[in-house]
């Protein structure tokens, strides 16, 4: 199927010398934007997660050399903050950290089941902490670093 697009605009988009901040790095939808903004859109890529750099890693992702691994807990403030002044700044990022189902609701092992690097939440995990609270430490530490530019 063709979207009547000329051949030049079928080809992927290459962006170069771009960084990206990809928090939830290693889980299912993490590591396919890691991969694809990494090796299809050129990106320099830094994904964190609570695992830092997946075991398979070597498996999956033809051009590592671009992706810089780290291990953080990103329901911390202060990890996250350290990711903005050790890494950033970043041109963009990508939350794709969360969990389907908190210990409270009596289904939080399936998120085992949904989740792509078989990770389950921690006993104080909540919905809110984990999916909601560490995106918006990431939106304070990216207002903080680029208040810290001007």
């Amino acid at each position: 199927m063709t979207l009547g697009l000329s051949a030049s605009m079928q080809q992927p988009l290459v962006v170069s010398s771009k960084k990206l901040l990809v928090l939830g790095g290693s889980g299912f939808v993490g590591s396919q934007v890691v991969k694809r903004a990494s090796e299809e859109l050129g990106y320099e890529v830094v994904a964190v997660s609570r695992r830092g750099r997946p075991a398979d890693a070597d498996s999956f992702f033809n051009r590592e050399e671009s992706v810089t691994w780290r291990c953080g807990d990103l329901t911390e403030q202060e990890s996250v903050r350290k990711i903005f002044a050790l890494d950033g700044p970043f041109d963009a990022v990508i939350h794709c950290m969360g969990i389907l189902f908190d210990n409270d609701s009596g289904l939080g092992d399936f998120n085992r089941l949904a989740s792509g690097s078989g990770s389950s939440p921690g006993g104080a995990s909540t919905y809110d902490k984990v999916t909601k609270q560490s995106a918006l430490f990431a939106i304070e530490a990216a207002i903080e670093q680029q208040e810290q530019q001007k």
